[in-house]
């Protein structure tokens, strides 16, 4: 789902709840959806992207970050300045490869190690 469709889903699932305080544009820099979670091959752990607003550059930023199934050991994987998205475990569950996009240049295809 592009970032625009999907920031505009959350809008409308929290306009609701907030219908008795001012929805101001700058509150949009308060949300965070988690998406895209993928399962690793031995079904032990996922990794997910989480998208927020980035308030210093005005744009959206996808990070990483994995938890146990069972809700435990949830922590970042990749986080910071750079957009990451498209992860899929390798078949051994061992790597996770994913695209980094810092904004500034193509996007870059990577792994790392897990």
């Amino acid at each position: 789902m592009k970032p625009s469709r999907l920031l505009c889903l959350c809008l409308v699932v929290a306009m609701p709840a907030m219908a008795n305080d001012v929805f101001r544009n700058v509150d949009v820099f308060q949300l965070e959806v988690a998406g895209d979670p993928q399962i690793s091959p031995d079904g032990n752990r996922i990794v997910y992207s989480r998208l927020a607003m980035d308030i210093m550059s005005d744009r959206p930023v996808s990070n990483l970050g994995i938890v146990d199934t069972d809700g435990s050991d949830h922590r970042p994987l990749l986080s910071g300045s750079a957009s990451y998205s498209g992860h899929r475990w390798s078949p051994d569950g061992t790597r996770l490869a994913y695209v980094a996009n810092d904004g500034m240049e193509d996007s870059n295809e990577a792994t790392v190690t897990i």
